[in-house]
């Protein structure tokens, strides 16, 4: 695996001579960003694939939005992807479409209460009435196309 002067794995973008501290601080920054972003733009990529072909088999027209629901529970960060989704689409037929995102809340089913409950943080599976741990998970690992919203 090569590695920049920095000894930041990947492929080494340029060499400049005399390029001051802060260009390759910044160089470093924008090389980590897209790695923390990888998994987010393959999503990207995905949900345009998916809206491109739901498109053309409902007669082709243009989308002008894509709809999906996002769980805190997807290992998605939604403002990563939201940024690849904007990067995504510059080259593709969905480059004037919006990406619409409905963030689905944390519900857990708790025995002891026999009901659903919904939790605070995705650190504490418990019921907030009882306190009993729960790892019957009803919602909050979405990530899906909902729907689109096609031009005719």
């Amino acid at each position: 695996m090569r590695r920049d002067s920095q000894g930041i794995p990947g492929k080494v973008v340029a060499t400049v001579a005399s390029a001051s501290p802060l260009y390759w601080k910044a160089n470093i920054a924008q090389k980590l960003l897209i790695a923390d972003t990888m998994h987010e733009l393959s999503i990207a990529l995905s949900i345009i694939d998916i809206a491109s072909a739901e498109a053309e088999r409902h007669g082709g027209g243009a989308v002008s939005a894509i709809h999906i629901k996002l769980g805190p529970l997807s290992g998605v960060v939604k403002e990563a992807l939201m940024s690849a989704f904007q990067l995504a689409r510059e080259q593709s037929p969905l480059s004037d479409s919006r990406l619409v995102v409905e963030q689905v809340p944390i519900v857990i089913y708790c025995a002891q209460c026999d009901a659903e409950r919904h939790v605070a943080s995705i650190q504490s599976l418990v019921c907030p009435t009882c306190s009993l741990p729960s790892g019957n998970v009803i919602s909050g690992r979405e990530l899906e196309v909902v729907a689109l919203e096609l031009q005719e």
